[in-house]
């Protein structure tokens, strides 16, 4: 089935300890998949991308195979009422087949919960669970599960909207973690948060949640992290909060132990909040600077088409030495790596590979990955090229089946040009001139 988005708090800090110094479906193959293998497409396909979907529908024979493509491939480019209608139509055929049934409540549970519709959303992940159970991956049940939870304790509440204000330019910085943070007001009171765009939903630590006097909701749920399967979680909301010169109303904050967002660098390294995916969305367009600027709104360039996204996850359409990775764009990222997903696509790539170990360091702990060194890589995004002197391939870890994405670009490509720019209106991902 379309595999579950990971709900997750996404600030990566990854050390590498080594010695010295992708499964995606080629087009190809894709154009041979039969009907039948619809859902065995979506399932194995990493997210994020739909260039193996889109190379095999015009050989999907099959209606219900073929509605399902439509509306995975619509909904990945945030064409919502286009999603909508090829979900109806596959519906409509009445497919009695409980892999393509679950891949399609996944999909509408993605477009529901990426318009902040939590009723909607949790409304299809009811409907997805029994299909799963029993049959799907027990990771993949969790995460739905965890999503189900999350989104039955959001449905009551009103959905996030900008309220007013002019988009404009504030001045952030990087921390001694070389992640961006930049001023917020949080119900009147301003705060210094970190901006990361792989935080499926903003993020406050409880003290400052009780700091601020927000708004805490009943219940308890829970979230994956970059180092543990499970973390706990309550959800706050703020009434109002300012960022950019823009006011949204009704923003939605997972509060989070204090010792979870607590990090062992030297001299301690603690977070209060972070700004996540769905503020970001709400502002249509925003730039990051490599000179510490952040900016909401203004035009963008020429589209590019390069941009995608999964629920409340954003993915990148890359090139690695050459080879294609569609990788999940998060900005609390240091360092760009290939997944297991990744490695299992490649074997003869990664074969050769000088091993090492990464520690990550996420909310909830840390944990340890083997992994393997590409040295040197190229990244290329839209015609642009940063050059690295390695990648990490993870090797060990997370089975490649449960893990869904294909890589991770982080803050060594994107602190290497002149600015990035997220444009939802026309789905593209730029990039400034390089510097350095």
């Amino acid at each position: 089935m379309s595999r579950p988005r990971r709900l997750a708090v996404a600030l990566a800090l990854a050390m590498l300890t080594a010695a010295p110094l992708a499964i995606t479906i080629s087009p190809g193959a894709a154009q041979t998949a039969s009907p039948a293998d619809a859902a065995a497409l979506l399932d194995s396909t990493g997210a994020g991308d739909i260039a193996p979907l889109e190379a095999a529908l015009p050989g999907m024979r099959d209606r219900a195979g073929a509605a399902l493509l439509r509306a995975r491939i619509a909904a990945t480019r945030l064409r919502h009422a286009e999603a909508e209608k090829a979900l109806a139509a596959y519906f409509a055929t009445r497919d009695k087949d409980a892999a393509r049934n679950a891949a399609a409540w996944a999909i509408k549970a993605d477009l529901a919960f990426g318009e902040g519709d939590y009723a909607g959303a949790a409304a299809a992940y009811r409907a997805a669970l029994p299909l799963m159970e029993g049959s799907a991956n027990p990771a993949d049940v969790l995460t739905t599960k965890q999503a189900l939870g999350m989104a039955t304790l959001l449905a009551p509440e009103p959905r996030q909207a900008v309220a007013g204000g002019t988009p404009g330019r504030i001045q952030a910085a990087r921390d001694k973690a070389g992640l961006v943070r930049g001023p917020v007001s949080i119900d009147g009171t301003a705060i210094d948060a970190v901006f990361d765009t792989g935080a499926n939903l903003s993020v406050v630590s409880a003290a400052t949640a009780k700091r601020l006097g927000m708004r805490i909701l009943d219940g308890t749920a829970s979230v994956g992290s970059t180092s543990q399967a499970e973390v706990p979680t309550r959800i706050a909301i703020a009434a109002r909060m300012t960022i950019a010169g823009v006011e949204l109303r009704n923003v939605a904050f997972l509060v989070i132990d204090d010792s979870a967002l607590t990090f062992p660098l030297p001299g301690g390294y603690t977070i209060e909040a972070i700004v996540g995916y769905p503020v970001f969305r709400a502002l249509g367009r925003v730039q990051f600077g490599r000179d510490g600027s952040f900016l909401a709104g203004g035009k963008g360039g020429r589209s590019a088409d390069n941009l995608r996204a999964t629920g409340n996850d954003l993915y990148v359409v890359s090139g690695i030495n050459g080879a294609g990775a569609t990788l999940h764009l998060d900005t609390g990222a240091t360092t760009t790596a290939l997944s297991s997903r990744f490695a299992a696509l490649h074997p003869d790539l990664v074969a050769g590979l000088t091993r090492g170990k990464r520690r990550i360091a996420g909310a909830g702990g840390m944990r340890e990955q083997e992994v393997g060194l590409w040295q040197p890589a190229s990244v290329t995004i839209g015609g642009r090229t940063r050059a690295l002197p390695v990648i990490q391939v993870v090797l060990g870890g997370e089975a490649s089946t449960r893990e869904p994405r294909l890589g991770t670009l982080g803050q060594d490509v994107l602190g290497g040009f002149e600015y990035y720019a997220i444009d939802f209106r026309t789905m593209s991902f730029e990039l400034g001139s390089p510097v350095g």
